[in-house]
């Protein structure tokens, strides 16, 4: 049995699933044994449905191909996108943009040339990875006036990816609102 945990009582949530505070949260009950476990954080428990469910879905090949996308979203993107929204002082906003252009500058090239996902024609790990962190640039509209350049091949690739990953039925059925992620990041922001 699988059960996905999604904190509607946060006191809960951290006293008997995660102190950290961190989603998502998976409970699995073994059949054999009835011994439960709770698997925690992102990326370890998308590797574990992954495997569980997917087994042989990758290629060796894309697997590193898409731990680049991955690496660089979470070396580069992630802070930056974090570093801009979390930066309050006006003046400091324009240094903490200009990170975050430089950020999908350092990803773009991980993207495959023709696109229009990471690895190419197919909804991959890589979008697994990234589809919740690309779902967040509105907030960074809303609240920085953010808008994705366009003068750079770079910019347009990666907004082709943007366009593909916000697309599909998988991340349109698991992402909140536009207006959910204001609401949330606005302690953030503000």
């Amino acid at each position: 049995m699988v059960r996905a945990f999604y904190p509607p009582h946060l006191a809960r949530y951290l006293d008997e699933i995660n102190p950290k505070g961190k989603v998502p949260a998976l409970e699995i009950t073994f059949q054999d044994t009835g011994a439960t476990r709770i698997l925690l954080e992102s990326a370890p428990l998308a590797q574990f449905l992954a495997d569980t469910f997917r087994p042989s879905a990758m290629t060796p090949l894309q697997r590193f191909d898409a731990a680049m996308v991955t690496d660089a979203m979470g070396s580069h993107f992630v802070p930056a996108f974090y570093g801009l929204i979390r930066e309050k002082d006006p003046e400091k906003q324009a240094e903490a943009t200009a990170k975050l252009i430089e950020a999908i500058r350092n990803v773009a090239p991980t993207l495959h040339p023709d696109g229009p996902f990471a690895l190419g024609d197919s909804f991959s790990w890589a979008e697994v990875m990234s589809a919740s962190f690309l779902m967040r640039l509105p907030v960074l509209k809303h609240y920085r006036n953010f808008d994705m350049p366009t003068d750079e091949p770079a910019f347009e690739r990666f907004q082709q990816w943007i366009d593909a990953v916000s697309a599909h039925p998988t991340v349109q059925a698991t992402t909140a609102s536009v207006d959910d992620l204001v609401e949330f990041y606005k302690v953030m922001a503000l």
